[in-house]
């Protein structure tokens, strides 16, 4: 890749008047990671939750990517500031606007030669990639495109087409010799940390199970399955008792190793199949499909039991003990994610007002539909 020096003092003018050549690389570095016509139709679609994230985009935001010198120092110059943001933001939004041109790809090479003229680590590029990618990736989630994965996937390759270019340019700019293939192992760095994103997006931080987000993707996935396949679906919601007296008794930090401690003993009892998340809170759901309801209320009795026999650790202090609360929904064939989750919440209430440390089961509506389908899995016990 041959690239003209650049003319402008800081090096980080975004758009240069340079001699630029394609170069047969690119070609390589395409099929390297699979951009076809496919993925950039993928991205044309993405284009306006992209768009209105880079528009988002704020001084909060670029700063942490200021801090490396020798780029703290540049960036004290609000004109260099100025640049150097209008041009990240302009290859980001070229890059990822479903028409790749060989244009783009410079950029992606200038950014490589600018940051060896400026002696910045290309530790600073896999940064800066994360740092724009989590952004991205919350938005394509809070969003709820279809096929979530492959959106965030494709997205992750375009930046990885991005980053592998600039090290490759930034290593033949100082002069060593990096293959194409050199260039793809120091990515992995890059594949490893962003997988971790994309778990961060679907975990909670404090007790390792599936968030919110991933709740509520995955119903909406069983009952199309269950509807599609004819199969049982159940929901158990699950809500510690008193849980608010843990908290002002034994501070927020016990009540934290509580909900961690509850979530390991619960998935215990899951099965491969099932998904468990904390639903918010002191609250827990877990989706059970191919289920029937007399499962899946042996199922939350078996919660119920675990939670109660269990002691919680706290320092020099007594161990804590705490019990649960469930309600249990099967899914019927006229209702909605919503009204599955209201059905389950109204059983977990009334086990609430029968005394705590108990599981409900919601009355089967009297309703015209098919004759209850059979599980898959009755001879499976629950472990």
């Amino acid at each position: 890749m041959q690239i003209e020096p650049s003319k402008d003092g800081a090096g980080l003018d975004p758009a240069p008047s340079l001699a630029l050549q394609p170069s047969a690389d690119f070609a390589e570095f395409r099929r390297l990671w699979q951009i076809d016509a496919e993925t950039l139709g993928r991205l044309a679609r993405l284009r306006p939750i992209i768009d209105a994230t880079l528009d988002a985009l704020d001084e909060n935001f670029y700063e942490p990517l200021f801090q490396e010198e020798p780029i703290r120092l540049l960036m004290r110059d609000p004109a260099v500031r100025a640049r150097a943001i209008n041009g990240m933001a302009a290859h980001w939004r070229a890059l990822l606007s479903g028409e790749l041109t060989n244009e783009t790809l410079l950029r992606a090479v200038l950014v490589g030669r600018r940051h060896m003229e400026l002696g910045v680590s290309e530790l600073h590029l896999l940064v800066a990639s994360q740092h724009l990618l989590s952004r991205i990736i919350s938005a394509i989630l809070d969003a709820a495109v279809d096929e979530p994965a492959e959106a965030i996937e494709t997205v992750v390759r375009m930046i990885r087409l991005s980053v592998s270019i600039s090290m490759k340019s930034q290593a033949d700019a100082a002069g060593r010799a990096a293959s194409t293939e050199e260039v793809r192992r120091q990515t992995d760095r890059l594949r490893d940390d962003l997988r971790a994103l994309e778990n961060f997006a679907y975990v909670d931080a404090l007790t390792g199970l599936f968030n919110r987000r991933h709740f509520d993707q995955s119903l909406a996935a069983a009952i199309a399955h269950a509807l599609r396949h004819g199969e049982p679906l159940c929901l158990v919601m699950a809500d510690i008792d008193r849980f608010k007296q843990v908290n002002d008794v034994h501070g927020h930090l016990a009540g934290d190793m509580v909900l961690k401690a509850l979530g390991g003993a619960m998935t215990k009892l899951v099965r491969r199949d099932d998904i468990l998340v904390r639903f918010g809170g002191e609250e827990f759901a877990m989706i059970l499909p191919a289920t029937m309801i007399e499962e899946a209320t042996l199922c939350a009795e078996r919660m119920r039991q675990a939670v109660d026999s269990l002691s919680v650790p706290i320092n020099e202090q007594a161990p804590i003990h705490v019990t649960l609360s469930l309600g249990v929904a099967s899914f019927v064939w006229d209702e909605t994610t919503e009204s599955l989750i209201a059905a389950a919440d109204a059983a977990l209430y009334r086990a609430k007002q029968l005394g705590r440390n108990r599981v409900e089961v919601r009355p089967e509506p009297q309703i015209n539909r098919p004759s209850p389908p059979r599980s898959r899995r009755a001879s499976r016990h629950r472990a």
